[in-house]
């Protein structure tokens, strides 16, 4: 939630109006949505290593489902660190490989 100067609760619309200011600003595209940085926020914890279950209560979600399901977009790179790590713990002789990824149709 969030108060303007006065304190009273901001209006939808100028919390909007000044994000795509703001993005403007630096030169970024005007199509990202203020609720893209819940997103953005979920990924990059995800992506330093943060455990599921604080994203989650960083989040405020109930269920650790929601925020699996919904806000995080791991990082192919992260995962692809995870597999390497595997390969260090079997071996040598070991290839992983990362495998085919499923897209949601909140993706498409």
């Amino acid at each position: 939630m969030f108060a303007s100067e006065r304190g009273t609760p901001l209006e939808p619309r100028n919390l909007s109006r000044h994000f795509k200011s703001v993005l403007k600003k630096l030169g970024l595209p005007e199509t990202i949505r203020f609720h893209d940085l819940r997103h953005s926020c979920a990924s990059l914890l995800i992506a330093q290593g943060e455990d599921l279950t604080v994203v989650k209560d960083i989040l405020r979600h109930s269920q650790i489902s929601v925020t699996a399901d919904y806000y995080v977009h791991i990082v192919e790179k992260t995962q692809r660190r995870a597999i390497e790590g595997l390969d260090t713990l079997l071996g040598d002789d070991a290839v992983l490989e990362l495998p085919p990824r499923k897209v949601r149709k909140q993706e498409k």
